[in-house]
């Protein structure tokens, strides 16, 4: 689905008052950015790529799974608890 390239890169195009494109390339690994991808996609009213949607919806479910075995595993890293 992704290149293995191990970078992402977002582009800026149209300066000095001109319209341009830019290209955003999500690569195996950048998932947990789709999400705000979108954000920013439907902020600025633009289509919203339907892959891009599954990339993100899939991150959010294994995020969920993963604080919710953090949870019960007792993960205190994000606590103020000191030892």
């Amino acid at each position: 689905m992704f290149d293995t390239a191990p970078f992402v890169r977002c582009g800026r195009t149209g300066r000095a008052g001109q319209k341009g494109r830019s290209h955003t390339f999500l690569v195996a690994g950048d998932e947990q950015h789709a999400p705000s991808l979108i954000k920013v996609l439907g902020a600025t009213r633009q289509d919203v790529p339907p892959l891009l949607v599954e990339v993100a919806h899939r991150w959010e479910v294994k995020a969920a799974k993963d604080a919710k075995k953090k949870a019960a595993a007792g993960d205190l890293s994000n606590s103020k608890f000191k030892y």
